[in-house]
Order: C-alpha cells, then sequence, then structure tokens
C-alpha cells in the first residue's frame, strides 16, 4: 500500500540507512599495490610463548576473511630484519579501510601434557590479537595511491608488535601488582539501568582477564573464569582492590573486565568487538635508561563503567631520554629526512657509547640492499646518507626501503620511501 506518510500512519516503519558492514561505497582511483606487514615476535620469545623453531606460526586475518583454515595470509621470518613479513597485492580504491588483526598458529605440542613445551591453560583458538594500541579493537589500514604499501608501525616503529607489546615490555623479576575499581557508578540507577545493581557488602566482585597475553604467563586462560582476582573493600570507601604476585616472564600490559555477582546472576561489563570493550592497564617502569621495574605496582583506579571502559595510554619504553646537558644517554634513530626522498636522504642516530655500527639497507622481502656502515664508532649523534643506490651504484626503484641499525645490542628498523 502506497502512503504519503510513512511515520504516522499504523504500522509503517522508516528504518534508518545503514552500509553493509559499515562500508561506505567508494568511487575515484583504484589502485594495485602491494601491501607489505611487519611484526615483531620478540616479546612472546621472551615470554617462552612463541618459538618458530618449534613451529610456532603466525599470520594475517581480516583482509581476505576471519577463518584461520582459508583465509590467512601466511608470514614469513626474515633473518636479516629479525621480523616476520606478510605480503599481498590488493586492488582497492585509495582511502578504502582495511581492517586486520594478527593470529599466532602454536604448534600441537603446545597443548600436550607430555610434552616440555606445553603451555598450561592454552587452548590452539587462542591464538587472536587483541592490541592495545587499539584498545583490543581490530587494526586498521587505509589505502594510499602508492604501489607499496606498509601499516604503520607501534608508537613511531616501522614494525608493529603482536598485541603491541614490545620486547623491553617483558619484565624478568617477581612483582605484586593490585588492581583498583571504583565500584559506585555500579549500584546506581542512573549509571548501571541496564543491570541488575551492585550490592555493596553483599555482592563478591572480580577482575576478569580477558584476552590476556599476562593470564597465559601466569598459567590461567586467556577467556575462561578460572582466572579471576577476587576484590575487597574493607573501610567501605567503594574502592574495590585486590592483588596478584606476578612469576616472571610476564608482560606489561594487563587487560581486563569487572564481574559482580547479583540477585539475577553474574553481571560483566564491556564486552563487543571496539575499543573500550575491557580496561587496558600498564605496569610502569620506576627508572628509565636502563629500564628498571620495581617489585610491586597499584594500578590507578579504574572507575566501574557498563561500556566504554578505560584504555591507558602505555608507557614509553622505546624512545630515548637526553640528560639536560645535550650529552646522549640512550640509543635513537630519527626517521630519515626527506621521506619519500629522491636521490638520497639524511639518517641520523645517537648512540650511547662507543660500538660497533653496522647500519644496512634492505628491500621489503628482506634482501640486502647495501650495507651503509660496519665499522666502530664514538658516542654521540651521527648522519649518514644513502644517495638510493645498490651496490654496484645503480639506481634502486621505487618503493619502500627498511633501514636497519645495529649498535652493539640495540638495534632498530625504519621504513623509508624512494619515488622517482
Amino acid at each position: 500500500m502506497y502512503s504519503n506518510n510513512l511515520i504516522n500512519i499504523t504500522g509503517d516503519t522508516t528504518l534508518p540507512w545503514r552500509y553493509f558492514q559499515d562500508l561506505k561505497p567508494f568511487s575515484g582511483t583504484q589502485v594495485t599495490a602491494t601491501l607489505s606487514w611487519r611484526l615483531k615476535l620478540e616479546a612472546l620469545e621472551g615470554m617462552h610463548l612463541f618459538d618458530r623453531g618449534l613451529g610456532d606460526k603466525v599470520m594475517i586475518l581480516g583482509p581476505n576473511g576471519w577463518v584461520v583454515a582459508t583465509d590467512g595470509i601466511p608470514m614469513t621470518f626474515v633473518p636479516a630484519l629479525q621480523e616476520w613479513v606478510g605480503q599481498q597485492t590488493f586492488t582497492k580504491y585509495v582511502g578504502e579501510d582495511m581492517i586486520y588483526k594478527y593470529y599466532i598458529q602454536w604448534d600441537t605440542s603446545r597443548v600436550d601434557t607430555g610434552s616440555i613445551h606445553f603451555i598450561p591453560a592454552l587452548r590452539l583458538d587462542d591464538g587472536w590479537e587483541e592490541p592495545g594500541v587499539t584498545g583490543g579493537a581490530d587494526r586498521h589500514y587505509i589505502f594510499t595511491d602508492q604501489t607499496q604499501q606498509s601499516p604503520t608501525g607501534d608508537f613511531g616503529y616501522a614494525q608493529q608488535f603482536f598485541n603491541s607489546i614490545p620486547p623491553q615490555g617483558v619484565i624478568t623479576t617477581p612483582m605484586n601488582v593490585v588492581f583498583k575499581v571504583n565500584m559506585t557508578n555500579a549500584a546506581r540507577l542512573d549509571s548501571n539501568a541496564a543491570n541488575t545493581l551492585f550490592r555493596p557488602g553483599i555482592d563478591t566482585v572480580y577482575v576478569q582477564f580477558d584476552g590476556s597475553i599476562l593470564a597465559i604467563t601466569q598459567g590461567k586462560t586467556m577467556w575462561g573464569t578460572d582466572n579471576r582476582i577476587t576484590l575487597t573493600d574493607p573501610d567501605g570507601d567503594m574502592i574495590y582492590t585486590g592483588s596478584m604476585a606476578l612469576t616472571p616472564p610476564y608482560c606489561y600490559q594487563a587487560a581486563y573486565r569487572i564481574v559482580y555477582t547479583s540477585t539475577t546472576g553474574e553481571v560483566w561489563n564491556g564486552g563487543g568487538v571496539q575499543s573500550g570493550r575491557r580496561y587496558y592497564q600498564y605496569i610502569r617502569p620506576t627508572g628509565y635508561n636502563p629500564l628498571v621495574w620495581g617489585s610491586s605496582y597499584e594500578f590507578p583506579v579504574v572507575p566501574w563503567r557498563a561500556a566504554n571502559l578505560t584504555v591507558e595510554v602505555p608507557p614509553d619504553l622505546l624512545t630515548t631520554v637526553e640528560s639536560n646537558t645535550g650529552v646522549a644517554t640512550g640509543f635513537a634513530v630519527e626517521q630519515n629526512y626527506p621521506n619519500p626522498f629522491n636521490p638520497s636522504t639524511v639518517i641520523r642516530y645517537t648512540i650511547p657509547s662507543k660500538v660497533l655500527v653496522k647500519i644496512h639497507i634492505f628491500d621489503v622481502n628482506g634482501s640486502l640492499v647495501k650495507t651503509l656502515a660496519d665499522n666502530e664508532q664514538q658516542s654521540g649523534t651521527h648522519e649518514i646518507v644513502w644517495n638510493g643506490t645498490g651496490p654496484q651504484g645503480n639506481k634502486v626503484a621505487s618503493g619502500v626501503y627498511l633501514m636497519a641499525i645495529r649498535a652493539g645490542e640495540l638495534h632498530k628498523t625504519i621504513k623509508m620511501v624512494m619515488l622517482k
């Protein structure tokens, strides 16, 4: 039946427009480009949760779909870069949004109780990445007009880190950590109308680890209910606290939700797939250069919320701190300038002491293009120029290149773009 007024006639309904998968249609320029992902797994290795020699593998899910058996883009370990690289060619519109996550495929010995490689409480389908930099949500990459592309690294680095945990975020000394949650909002109708209200002094409150690598390092599950910490409020101020003794090695990142009991069953906050689905908090060092971790740490108080949970900005464990005198107290590598470049670019870096410095240029496949330095250098700030040539002096093709610098035990890789 035709109607001139779809809103007021009984039984008619007006529905808002929605795009399929919330993706708007694109128009304009299409680009065929090779997209290269670069991932560091040193943190997982440091926590004994990944061993490529054993057969543990990593892939990229999302661009082709989310089915592990059929849609994954495999990643290959490149020894020269000490990182994992995955590549695929796509034809997409400039500005199109690609969503993805990394996924670990653990060797079956990880769940074999008779194996020395057994990881207690691990399940083989626990491999989904839950990156702190996105609050546990999917990673995004926006397509550009370049034929060689690569997602931006975590914390300003050229690479990304699984779960956004860098190797510096692995702690190797015991620590007692304290969680604190203000439960006032859970007991108020205006802030908890959708749930059975929390009853102070009656209901029990838990920290519930949720997709957390930290839980696995302590022999507990990522998603189960065996990994809870009971919180109490002995002084009645509505700040519920609970502690956990951490056995090394473990990571500085804690991801969790709050659960409380009620007359109608358990109430969980958070959930969903977007940022704010769980709390993200970070253990912070007591000193830098070198990093120093304390024997105890109290997380800041977080408010109970039904959703949009607190996602802390992680501490900067990677940036060098300079002293007031201007003397370098650490290791730093600046982004090359200009970038993109043609015909040459300058690389500026600081080293804290006299040390052997090696600087190599690689293509995105990990093949050596040029060696810029392999000599002992004094402490301080240095500059070196790459004129965009290979070992025979020939000009390299346009595209993405990787500059890897190693100064003793310190190392970093940055991404550079050559345009002709």
